[in-house]
């Protein structure tokens, strides 16, 4: 290939890769400089919110099954008091 061909071809081929990288999606990372920056999701004060509020979920949501797990275990162990003594008795 000649140098006439490969050059401008590889300035296209670059200006292509940067316009791409100007308008493609950040991901997670920080913000991107203005105009094609945008506050990723989870930096949202929404996103924050919502997962504020999942975690405040799932933590109530364990402890009541700690709560019924600590009561059915209260349960089992007063059976199991009341069978020893109903045994003494016999």
């Amino acid at each position: 290939m000649t140098d006439r061909v490969f050059y401008p071809l590889m300035i296209l081929t670059l200006a292509a890769v940067v316009a791409l990288a100007a308008v493609w999606p950040q991901g997670d990372g920080a913000r991107s400089p203005g105009p094609f920056g945008h506050a990723p999701t989870q930096q949202t004060a929404a996103a924050r919110a919502a997962q504020a509020r999942e975690a405040a979920r799932i933590e109530a949501e364990n402890a009541r099954k700690a709560e019924a797990q600590r009561k059915a275990d209260e349960a089992a162990a007063a059976q199991a008091a009341q069978a020893r003594v109903r045994a003494k008795l016999r």
